[in-house]
């Protein structure tokens, strides 16, 4: 099962406190604190005796279903320590080193990134038709069928940083497309970048200060 993390095994703690009758050589029941000693598999059961780490095998054993047996006859009240390990797989994840397939929709809250640090695009649900300013790793439906639209790149940007545009309605030659460059380069050119052709469909990434927004596919 995929998994995140170094191990699909995961555990609970709980810890069980008797205080021994005299002579006694097993613990099991209702401890000091009214809980009832339980565990599926002895190999994760820690034993104390007065604070003292029993070894299994020797010191004692499980083999008796919620039982801590064949102790060595114990003194009136000498404290007894169980620590017991559940174990539970997490379902439903994926590794982070194997990876591994979601099979229906998984929504996000906030960005997606590579393994760069850089925002992995995602198109976004809304078509633009009006001017407005863009985020970095967003791919935009545009539509100009009405009026020309400005597209206002992000004022910081970090190498790696994409953003995809599309003209939806087909009327970037008739209503143009402006991507105003908010301070940055575009193709190394300070100014903005007008495209006029129709159904066009490309993706601008963040370089450095020197290129500045450089085109994706021309």
């Amino acid at each position: 099962m995929p998994y995140f993390g170094s191990s699909s095994d995961n555990a609970i703690r709980r810890r069980f406190t008797f205080l021994a009758s005299a002579s006694a050589t097993s613990i099991s029941g209702a401890d000091a604190n009214g809980q009832t000693l339980a565990f599926e598999d002895g190999q994760y059961v820690d034993v104390y005796l007065n604070g003292v780490k029993l070894k299994t095998g020797e010191d004692y054993d499980t083999a008796t279903a919620n039982t801590i047996n064949n102790l060595d006859a114990m003194n009136l009240n000498d404290e007894v320590e169980v620590i017991v390990y559940e174990l539970f797989n997490v379902a439903d994840t994926v590794s982070k080193t194997d990876g591994g397939t979601f099979n229906s929709a998984v929504s996000f809250s906030g960005n997606i990134t590579n393994s760069n640090g850089n925002i992995v695009s995602v198109w976004n649900s809304t078509t633009q038709s009006t001017s407005f300013t863009a985020s970095a790793g967003n791919q935009y439906f545009i539509d100009t069928s009405t009026a020309a639209v400005t597209l206002t790149l992000p004022a910081s940007a970090s190498i790696g940083d994409e953003i995809r545009v599309l003209d939806s309605a087909g009327t970037f030659d008739t209503n143009n497309l402006t991507i105003g460059r908010n301070s940055h380069k575009i193709q190394r050119d300070a100014s903005d970048l007008t495209v006029t052709t129709e159904g066009a469909a490309f993706a601008l990434v963040y370089h450095n200060s020197t290129n500045g927004w450089l085109l994706k596919e021309r």
